[in-house]
């Protein structure tokens, strides 16, 4: 199960578009939606629904954090279409290698 989620998740994320500079809104909102779509059909319409709510969730909680995150944020929002979860863990562990701010 697990591997075929990984599989899914490689396949979806070689079949989007790279993009270089970052999405508006309406394209994050799209690629949500999109994303969540392929991989979860087989499961049906309220998985998919699950699916694009946690994503919104995710991103606004990536998106609210402080300023200091933006380098982390914008580095690892370019490859949202692996989800909103990947982000977060990219830009926590980003933020757990990072030193300490000087006082």
């Amino acid at each position: 199960m697990k591997s075929s989620l990984t599989l899914a998740l490689l396949l979806l994320h070689s079949a989007l578009p790279a993009h270089s500079e970052e999405l508006t809104p309406a394209e994050e909102e799209t690629q949500i939606v999109t994303t969540c779509h392929y991989a979860n059909a087989e499961w049906g319409t309220d998985m998919i629904h699950l699916c694009v709510e946690e994503n919104r969730r995710v991103r606004a909680e990536v998106l609210a954090l402080p300023e200091a995150f933006a380098p982390a944020v914008k580095r690892c929002r370019t490859n949202s279409e692996l989800g909103w979860n990947w982000v977060k863990a990219c830009v926590m562990k980003d933020a757990s290698v990072r030193p300490a701010p000087a006082r």
